[in-house]
């Protein structure tokens, strides 16, 4: 066997097929799939015979939103075969495509055919009402001469006036059943109409042509392949978290789907179906805590503070009470991590009808172990939430998708996955942990001034969280919470002695933001402090300290 040429022609092309060659009309089917997150690949293939000389095999009936430049055909044939090359061109509309299309107009036009015979019929029977109507008011002379003039008996007008009602009887009946029959094949018509319209729209259709020439009769088999924009695949998991016992180790339990969508104009029916990686970014975890940073103004409103605190001012056209709601929200950035590849081969023909919704699919199953851990912010929320941490074994990404969380057999919520290359440690929310009890108090707070020559504005807190380990094994538990900052040299913010010394004083890299954590051991309980003392002058008015 010979392997022949591949040929690609970029952008459609309208064209011509050499004069002497034989357009062969070839049934293409889609063998096999690739979808991406975004676009697909398709893949027919077309089995052929080529005569000797010059031929120029046709597939047709492709979408028009294929990408042309994409095309590439490959082949095997015999000895003395090649692929000289490959154009594409609009399709030819027309009813001749579609054989149930064909059937309904044929019978629509028979019918039709019958209906101008019958008015033909009626037109005839009319005539006859007619002519007997004048009979009955004229009449020939000699017929009403007869009757009267030579004096004829009563029995010849009763034979008259019977043989006139016999010819309407016979005349009106006929009328009825012609127009019975008109009636009964105009609703056949109709029902014929509706079933046409019924049948899909013949839509725009590419051509591919290509041209081949062989120095003796040959066959082989073909494969077209090109690209459409209009399919993707979406990841999403389930995630089963087992906590564990005293003598089992916690587990995680990750199910990797595909949700899978395509408008691209044709089904994808019991094909070869694989999912490809390329690029891929929470709810049930503990809320972060924001910076809170301070910034000072004169009794008047207006600011007095750093050029950067002014210029950000500055964009504020509602002046310093938005700045004292929205300045110290941070922006998060959009990561692009570049292109990742890893392909998925779904072990079963897959079927996914174009415009159809959404066909979900199992890709892999994997357990793995897990490291789990309690984080809370308590001066937000009282509530410690659960969360696991594991490490992606396998060989592919984890692409950015919803995951479903189920904690120990039981459906906790929803949440996202980041996207993650293997062997980087990925952590999943598990919503909040009761076995964890967590308590938030205001311990002392004093505001005043102090100072004889320069007046100080000050104000003075104590927060005390009180957290309790309610599980029957040690495990790790992290207190988030904040100490005002400013850029302002003349706002002053002391940590107090009373404080539990932070084991993280820029977490995540938000300044202020501190953590403390420990390893509890089962119905530890712990107080963790956090007291501060901010300063200002009296003539300053500070927003942010909150």
């Amino acid at each position: 066997m010979k392997r022949l040429a591949s040929m690609v022609l970029a952008g459609l092309v309208v064209v011509v097929a050499p004069a002497m060659a034989e357009e062969i009309t070839v049934a293409a089917p889609i063998q096999s799939v690739v979808v991406f997150p975004r676009g697909a690949s398709i893949t027919r293939e077309l089995a052929f015979e080529l005569p000797a000389g010059e031929s120029v095999l046709v597939v047709d009936n492709l979408p028009t939103g294929i990408d042309t430049s994409s095309i590439r055909v490959e082949g095997i044939a015999g000895g003395g075969a090649e692929i000289r090359s490959v154009v594409v061109r609009s399709g030819k509309t027309s009813d001749s495509g579609n054989p149930e299309r064909v059937r309904i107009v044929e019978a629509i036009g028979e019918l039709r055919d019958q209906l101008d015979i019958l008015g033909d019929d009626l037109n005839a029977l009319e005539a006859q009402r007619r002519f007997i109507d004048n009979l009955i008011v004229e009449g020939p002379g000699g017929f009403a001469e007869l009757l009267g003039g030579q004096g004829g008996g009563i029995d010849q007008w009763q034979t008259a006036w019977e043989a006139i009602g016999a010819g309407i009887s016979m005349v009106q009946a006929n009328i009825r059943q012609v127009t019975l029959e008109q009636r009964e094949i105009d609703q056949e018509i109709d029902e014929l109409l509706d079933e046409l319209a019924s049948l899909p729209t013949e839509l725009p259709h590419l051509e591919v042509l290509i041209e081949t020439a062989a120095t003796t009769a040959t066959e082989g088999v073909m494969s077209l392949t090109y690209r459409v924009d209009n399919a993707r695949w979406i990841p999403a998991y389930d995630a089963q978290l087992t906590t564990g016992t005293e003598d089992q180790e916690p587990t995680i339990e990750l199910v990797r789907r595909a949700e899978i969508v395509q408008s691209t104009g044709e089904d994808w029916t019991d094909v070869a179906l694989t999912l490809s990686t390329s690029r891929p970014t929470g709810g049930t975890a503990a809320p972060d805590v924001d910076e809170a940073q301070l910034v000072a103004f004169d009794q008047e409103g207006r600011l007095l503070a750093p050029a950067q605190a002014a210029e950000a001012a500055a964009r504020d056209d509602d002046g310093f009470g938005m700045l004292a709601g929205n300045l110290f929200i941070e922006m998060e950035a959009v990561a692009d991590f570049g292109d990742f590849k890893a392909d998925y081969i779904i072990p079963v023909p897959v079927t996914v009808p174009s415009g159809g919704g959404t066909r979900s699919v199992r890709i892999t199953k994997e357990f793995v172990p897990v490291r789990l851990f309690v984080e809370t912010s308590p001066r937000l929320s009282e509530q410690a939430f659960l969360t696991a941490a594991f490490t992606i074994e396998s060989q592919a990404p984890i692409l950015a998708g919803r995951v479903n969380l189920f904690r120990d057999d039981a459906f906790v919520g929803t949440g996202n996955l980041a996207f993650a290359n293997p062997g980087e440690e990925v952590e999943l929310g598990f919503g909040p942990d009761d076995q964890v009890r967590v308590t938030w108090t205001l311990v002392t707070r004093s505001t005043g001034q102090r100072g004889l020559l320069t007046r100080i504005e000050f104000d003075e807190r104590e927060y005390r969280a009180t957290i309790i380990n309610g599980h029957s094994r040690a495990i790790e538990i992290t207190v988030v919470d904040r100490v005002p900052f400013s850029d302002d040299e003349r706002i002053v913010v002391d940590v107090l002695p009373e404080t539990t010394e932070p084991t993280e004083e820029v977490v995540d890299g938000r300044r202020g933001v501190v953590a403390w954590t420990y390893e509890y051991e089962p119905g530890e309980t712990r107080e963790i402090t956090n007291a501060y003392v901010m300063s200002w002058p009296a003539d300053l008015v500070v927003y942010g300290a909150n």
